[in-house]
C-alpha cells in the first residue's frame, strides 16, 4: 500500500472516529478541488492521476467501492504553498 493510500485512510478512518460510519448510498458523486503548492501551470487530469491512491485510501477507510462513481468533477484552484492541498467530496448521486 502506498504511503498517499495509507494516510487518506488514516484520516478517513479518523473522521469517522469523530462523526460516525455514513450510511453507505447508491451511485457516488465525487468533486475534488485541487490547490497545487505554487503557481506553475498543472494540467488537471495529471492532478487527478495524482491523487488516486488517496481516492483509493478514503474509500477503503469508509468500506465503499469507487466503481460506484457516476460522476466526477475536478477544479484547480489558486497556489496553496508550501505543499499544496486537495479537498475530496463525495455525494450520494439521488434520482
Amino acid at each position: 500500500m502506498t504511503m498517499a493510500r495509507t494516510l487518506a485512510q488514516a484520516l478517513t478512518l479518523e473522521w469517522i472516529g469523530t462523526y460516525g460510519q455514513p450510511a453507505k448510498p447508491g451511485k457516488l458523486k465525487i468533486i475534488v478541488n485541487f490547490y497545487p503548492p505554487n503557481k506553475r501551470r498543472y494540467d488537471v487530469d495529471n492532478l487527478v492521476g495524482r491523487c488516486k491512491a488517496y481516492q483509493d485510501g478514503i474509500f477503503q477507510a469508509l468500506g465503499w467501492d469507487d466503481k460506484d462513481i457516476v460522476t466526477a468533477t475536478y477544479n484547480r484552484g489558486d497556489a496553496y504553498p508550501p505543499d499544496g492541498w486537495v479537498d475530496f467530496m463525495i455525494c450520494e448521486v439521488r434520482e
